[in-house]
């Protein structure tokens, strides 16, 4: 009985894989990813685990050498709001995209830690251990910009 079973079966499966029906088609439009938009795009991504690990560093440090709440809350503010600013840009699907999106929000981020403003927000041994990590951002997606771009095709 169960070999007649068996037989039945493996009879029913190819008589059904052989209707044109019951094909399924994996095409699809989409082209695939040149060799330099996967580089671009992993190289990007990399850069956003590095850079966000290195301002989530910096926020617990703020938050440990600093006594008054309002800097430690700040440096909370800071670490998720820039972690989550900093994906939602690096995880475009246009990888030149998510590297010049990804840049200019570095820049502005250095921009504010090496203004006035950031002593205010996290106090001035805070801002400084916070400009130390956006310094770092910077200087890693300009490179990673030259390397996707070419030295010339960048405008500062």
């Amino acid at each position: 009985m169960k070999k007649l079973t068996l037989i039945l079966m493996v009879f029913g499966m190819s008589m059904l894989s052989s209707c044109s029906l019951m094909k399924l088609s994996l095409e699809s439009e989409l082209e695939p990813l040149s060799k330099q938009e996967l580089t671009s795009r992993f190289s990007v991504r990399t850069f956003y685990s590095s850079y966000t690990s290195k301002i989530a560093t910096a926020a617990d440090s703020i938050q440990t050498s600093v006594d008054s709440v309002y800097y430690k809350l700040n440096a909370i503010r800071w670490k998720i709001n820039a972690t989550n600013e900093c994906s939602s840009l690096a995880y475009q699907f246009n990888s030149d995209l998510a590297i010049v999106g990804t840049w200019i929000f570095c820049e502005q981020m250095n921009e504010l830690m090496q203004s006035h403003y950031a002593d205010s927000i996290f106090s001035e041994t805070g801002a400084d251990i916070a400009q130390r990590a956006t310094e770092y951002g910077v200087s890693k997606i300009e490179m990673l910009a030259e390397n996707n771009f070419g030295k010339g095709d960048i405008y500062i």
